[in-house]
């Protein structure tokens, strides 16, 4: 018993969780800075019989980020003529304490809720971006078919199946040791938009999350027909396995395609560090797919 007691110790140790939340000054994690969803369904709620052929895009962040995380894409498809709605996972956004009560179920409501709500107001052509975690929601969501009528274009941009972080698997024993939160490294620009603490709690429920998607995918995953999809993942991705790639075009059944990129970013399309500068070639690569992603959706 006492070499399990110093297992499970140095596992907690180990990991870097605390049992307490650390909040600095300016972060998301306090509730002073919240984030909102930027919705087409509230800023068009009675659209024309022209904007409702007009092409839509819905995009979903990862888990414990915010809606800056798709910033740099809203702002480019935005500048193509798209309606984009940069949805607010739900939990996200406000406080550290907010976000520990919540699980998958909570943070993909409010990103069915608006393609539901943009196909009642009658837009016909709505697409779906998802990084990270909100790639892995909509995959779950179109393998339960809440998204009805499915949409024809889906793209998944370094989606979560499989960890890097293998500890995070033991988050559920990670809990049960006493750990409150696992830190995320912050960089300068990602204060105030990422939360600092990762609460065990919600990590846990990530890691169902994952296995059931692992599960759906196995059995396999339809697209509708002519609906395509598109998963680029980066081969250095520090966050996601990048087998995790592979796995998603083998579970999608229908027009499904992979761009490996050569890249230590974890999300590539998202606004560049200002604390680290990005090499001229991640700047090019950045707007190589934001460039790539609006093809894909505009065709």
């Amino acid at each position: 018993m006492r070499r399990i007691a110093l297992a499970l110790a140095l596992t907690l140790a180990l990991s870097g969780c605390s049992t307490r939340y650390v909040t600095l000054a300016g972060d998301l994690d306090d509730g002073t800075n919240p984030k909102k969803s930027v919705l087409v369904s509230e800023r068009v709620p009675t659209p024309t019989d022209a904007q409702k052929t007009s092409k839509v895009a819905v995009l979903a962040h990862g888990y414990s980020a915010s809606t800056y995380e798709m910033q740099a894409l809203e702002d480019y498809l935005e500048g193509k003529g798209y309606l984009v709605s940069n949805v607010l996972l739900g939990g996200h956004g406000t406080s550290v304490t907010d976000f520990e009560k919540t699980t998958w179920k909570d943070w993909g409501r409010p990103v069915a809720a608006e393609y539901q709500k943009l196909r009642d107001l009658g837009f016909q052509d709505v697409s779906v971006v998802g990084a990270s975690t909100g790639g892995t929601l909509f995959l779950e969501m179109l393998a339960s078919q809440q998204l009805n009528p499915a949409p024809k274009r889906v793209v998944l941009v370094g989606t979560l199946v499989n960890f890097k972080e293998k500890t995070i698997a033991f988050s559920g024993l990670l809990g049960w040791l006493g750990a409150k939160s696992s830190p995320n490294n912050l960089g300068q620009n990602a204060v105030g938009n990422w939360y600092r603490n990762r609460p065990v709690s919600t990590l846990h429920s990530l890691v169902d999350l994952t296995e059931i998607v692992k599960g759906k995918l196995r059995a396999g995953i339809p697209l509708e027909t002519g609906a395509k999809a598109l998963i680029i993942q980066s081969d250095g991705d520090p966050t996601v396995d990048p087998d995790s790639a592979k796995m998603i075009l083998s579970g999608l059944k229908g027009d499904a395609s992979l761009r490996m990129i050569h890249s230590s970013q974890h999300v590539p399309i998202r606004v560049p560090d200002v604390d680290r500068n990005w090499t001229d070639q991640e700047k090019a690569q950045q707007q190589d797919l934001l460039a790539e992603i609006d093809r894909f959706i505009a065709n």
